[in-house]
């Protein structure tokens, strides 16, 4: 439907976006992106667009629902000491000259117990191929940690006959359960620690909590999601 009117008007300090066209009715929706949308009749006036919103007092429970879930689209520096997490376990950048190793990107232990994830030099100066490393060994490690998955969470899979593999695809959801048997893991779904990760997949497959929730939907909220952008004075150089 193309609505002839659009307006705006404040409620409770909320902005409602007041559509207006040939129907009869006044009805109201919350949009994924936030937006509280009333659609009603040419004659509607600011007056009745407002007593619908502040009749609808869900609106407010779903408003907070999308702010408590809404990726928070971090962005990522491609520079030493930068922090990548795998598993739940903090992976900090290094860049190495081109001589060093063959592979654009390698895992290799750090100083202690910590992690080191290296990148050639010639990768990290292109930032479409860095992301591209860096997801695929996101997926890569993702795989590798599902051909050694906790006896529990295997027997639910080969139960319900279903096989599992992490996609670098995009998608909204982190989890996908198809209706082939199939359950896709997203990339950024490694980046939580194993007793969450177990819970998504519990949550995906509608079987029983074994973690915190909400912890979960926190977590979810936070991933790192392949965005990008180089160190201040890698900026600058290309002035």
């Amino acid at each position: 439907m193309t609505y002839k009117t659009e307006r705006t008007i404040t409620v409770c300090d909320i902005t409602i976006h007041v559509r207006t066209s040939d129907r009869t009715t006044l009805d109201l929706a919350v949009t994924a992106a936030g937006r509280v949308v009333i659609r009603g009749p040419h004659h509607t006036t600011d007056t009745q667009a407002a007593d619908l919103a502040l009749r609808r007092r869900w609106i407010y429970r779903q408003l907070t629902h999308l702010s408590e879930t809404t990726p928070t689209n971090p962005v990522k520096t491609l520079g030493a000491g930068e922090e990548f997490t795998i598993l739940g376990r903090l992976h900090r950048l290094q860049i190495v000259p081109d001589t060093e190793q063959a592979e654009p990107l390698h895992l290799r232990q750090g100083p202690g117990t910590g992690y080191e994830l290296s990148m050639r030099h010639g990768t990290a100066e292109n930032l479409q191929k860095a992301r591209q490393k860096l997801i695929n060994f996101h997926a890569k490690t993702g795989q590798g940690w599902l051909k050694n998955i906790g006896p529990q969470i295997a027997a639910h899979l080969t139960k319900m006959g279903i096989s599992a593999s992490f996609s670098t695809r995009l998608r909204t959801s982190r989890a996908h359960h198809h209706p082939t048997h199939r359950l896709t893991l997203h990339w950024t779904a490694i980046q939580l620690d194993e007793p969450l990760l177990h819970e998504l997949i519990h949550r995906t497959l509608h079987l029983h909590t074994i973690a915190d929730t909400h912890q979960l939907d926190h977590a979810l909220r936070n991933l790192w999601l392949g965005n990008l952008t180089a160190p201040a004075h890698a900026e600058d150089s290309d002035r």
